[in-house]
């Protein structure tokens, strides 16, 4: 998967999700037990820690890609949601 981070900051950042899940309890989980509880696990896990290291300018460009569309709901629609982002990226540094 191809995201707009250097790898080594999002691992970083991912087990900085990690331990403040561990630290506040909150169970892995693919899905919410109920309507109001936001997912765990690990595609919630890779798209919050990707925003967390991005730069404010591509932080700025995610929040447009992404700007009324709901999370990914599972991992291939989080590649291909972070597929596209990086194939616009691409194409808005080529115009």
């Amino acid at each position: 998967m191809r995201v707009p981070v250097d790898s080594s900051r999002l691992l970083a950042a991912a087990l900085e999700v990690r331990y403040e899940w561990e630290s506040l309890g909150v169970p892995y989980g693919f899905i919410g037990t109920t309507p109001e509880m936001p997912a765990t696990g690990c595609r919630v896990t890779v798209w919050g820690a990707v925003q967390r290291v991005m730069t404010d300018d591509t932080l700025t460009l995610f929040k447009h890609y992404n700007s009324g569309l709901p999370d990914p709901q599972s991992p291939t629609e989080l590649w291909q949601r972070l597929e596209g982002l990086m194939q616009w990226m691409e194409t808005l540094a080529t115009e």
